[in-house]
């Protein structure tokens, strides 16, 4: 189970400071899109570094322009250099 209480001086806990990479087609026949959004919107609410991509005309699986903007959020968020 992923512990969620911080260290008791009021800080948040380390999870948080993990930023989180969604994509989701619009055409994914197994699991709705808009789950995948609502994963994003609840995350962003409970103060996670949320980027949100849909992708349309894509069902469940990935994309080139999906592969490129996992790239581009690594990165960003973790200096990792992808040429």
């Amino acid at each position: 189970m992923l512990e969620m209480e911080g260290k008791g001086d009021g800080s948040r806990p380390e999870v948080f400071n993990t930023p989180v990479f969604l994509g989701h087609g619009d055409e994914d026949e197994k699991v709705p899109v808009q789950l995948g959004k609502a994963s994003s919107e609840t995350l962003t609410f409970l103060g996670f570094d949320v980027e949100w991509h849909g992708y349309e005309g894509l069902g469940h699986w990935f994309s080139s322009d999906m592969i490129a903007d996992m790239a581009h959020f690594l990165d960003e968020k973790a200096n990792w250099n992808n040429e």
